[in-house]
């Protein structure tokens, strides 16, 4: 089991391994992932840095740090380290993906779009990347960048994919044919959601459910105010 006190004692570990030899690059990575986990901010991005002076061409570092800065909420840098990592290993999917959130929480959803667009190219199978371009194409205030027979495509498809089991797909489906004014199916989607959300005992998706449907058996679509 991970703990304190095995926290302590891999903290201790790379440290003396670190004084035996300081140019240890992977050392230095290991500690700043167990400083991260301890909420050792300031000390981790420290060796985190050090791993990439002693080795640049690291695209597992940058990602590492991009999540820091990530759960930190300082979405510019967090962005300037998945680009990093991105132009080390331009294919990685889950990457791209990952930018892609960090622009959205932004404010920069155009880019965002762009960049979940990226994720499925390297990787059709990223579900998470999938449902939330599905999302942000149905849902989005601003009509230039809302793409409703697109979000409708990609919600289809992973709602197939994942055999109609997943209430947060159905909630997107949902949320797409209503954008292209299929209001019937958009309700009738929204209510299969809420039986599952009920049935896996997630009541926040299953109230949030609820009040679309309300929206959809009224004739009008969901609109998500874009975080600034």
């Amino acid at each position: 089991m991970h703990g304190l006190g095995r926290d302590k004692e891999a903290v201790a570990h790379y440290e003396e391994a670190l004084r035996a030899r300081p140019d240890f690059d992977r050392a230095h990575f290991n500690l700043a992932t167990v400083l991260d986990d301890q909420g050792r901010i300031e000390e981790a991005v420290a060796h985190y840095e050090q791993a990439l002076r002693l080795k640049p061409d690291s695209a597992n570092v940058h990602n590492r740090l991009g999540r820091l800065y990530e759960r930190q909420r300082d979405f510019q840098m967090a962005a300037a380290q998945y680009e990093l990592s991105l132009r080390i290993k331009p294919d990685d999917a889950q990457v791209h993906s990952r930018l892609a959130s960090v622009f959205y929480q932004n404010g920069q959803s155009q880019a965002a779009v762009k960049r979940y667009r990226m994720a499925l190219r390297f990787n059709p199978d990223d579900s998470m990347a999938a449902n939330n371009l599905a999302w942000l194409l149905a849902t989005h205030p601003d009509q230039r960048i809302r793409n409703g027979q697109e979000a409708v495509s990609l919600g289809e498809r992973l709602n197939s994919r994942t055999k109609g089991s997943r209430p947060d797909v159905l909630d997107t489906l949902a949320a797409a044919y209503a954008e292209v004014g299929r209001f019937k199916a958009a309700a009738e989607s929204a209510q299969k959601g809420i039986v599952l959300a009920e049935k896996a005992e997630r009541a926040g998706l299953a109230k949030q459910l609820e009040a679309r449907l309300r929206l959809y058996e009224a004739q009008q679509p969901y609109r998500e105010p874009a975080p600034k």
